[in-house]
């Protein structure tokens, strides 16, 4: 899954708000998963032993979840919207870097449907 966080109020609430997001994201991962930030504003979620897909669509509904609540940085209260793009291997690619890619092509598919979404790279994806 890859997470991108929307820009606002500035570089310093910018800054803060994305390490309130690493500490929400970190607490709602599953222990077995791996969370990293890749960059600006993105997050890469590597989903480890999942038996079916149904499990991707949990985690993603509750990150968007996790994400609902308010931060308050600085006395300022700021929500934030996600959009979440999904890509499995081998099924959508076969190496690093076209995983990479697939999940952000689905990351914009899911912007394009409106906020706070998650989208698969193909309905293959999602129902295979």
């Amino acid at each position: 899954m890859l997470f991108e966080v929307p820009d606002c109020h500035g570089h310093l609430y910018g800054d803060h708000l994305l390490k309130a997001t690493a500490r929400r994201l970190q607490e709602n991962k599953r222990q077995e998963d791996t969370l990293a930030r890749i960059g600006g504003d993105e997050f890469i979620f590597l989903l480890h032993q999942i038996s079916n897909k149904n499990e991707v669509s949990k985690s993603a509904t509750r990150m968007l979840r996790a994400m609902e609540e308010p931060f308050d940085i600085n006395g300022v209260e700021l929500r934030l919207t996600i959009s979440i793009g999904i890509a499995f291997y081998p099924d959508d690619a076969h190496d690093r870097a076209s995983l990479v890619r697939a999940a952000d092509k689905a990351l914009y598919k899911a912007k394009r449907s409106g906020e706070n979404d998650y989208a698969w790279v193909s309905p293959k994806s999602a129902f295979s």
